[in-house]
């Protein structure tokens, strides 16, 4: 059985493994991460992360998301990319705590992230 222990998401291992980890976990217990947002008011914030996807080799190039640490985001206008310790994943579909579900883009833009915001 998969525990609430076992969905936390640790962005130190492979984007494969993530994206496995996600899929197993979706949608008991489904499979989380804290988010390190660094905003108007400094928090941290329970994410689920309910879809995901390997980020395609073109936008690994055009944005240049082989630089990202793992755990850190990057948000384009329509996608958002988090860094592994080997690959880069797209979040497709989250639910913030309190949240609706919804696309990951979508939030990003709502939860307005800088650029020392990371997930853990």
């Amino acid at each position: 059985k998969i525990t609430v222990e076992d969905a936390h998401i640790r962005f130190d291992i492979p984007a494969f493994a993530i994206d496995r980890q996600i899929r197993a976990c979706t949608p008991n217990p489904g499979a989380w991460c804290n988010l390190h947002a660094y905003c108007e008011d400094s928090q941290i914030i329970s994410l689920h992360v309910l879809s995901c996807a390997l980020a395609k080799d073109e936008d690994i190039s055009i944005h240049n998301l082989s630089e990202l640490k793992p755990g850190q985001i990057f948000a384009g206008k329509r996608n958002i990319w988090v860094g592994s310790s080997s690959g880069v994943l797209e979040l497709l579909e989250v639910k913030a705590q309190g949240k609706k579900a919804m696309k990951a883009a979508d939030w990003a833009r709502g939860a307005h992230l800088s650029q020392e915001s990371y997930l853990d």
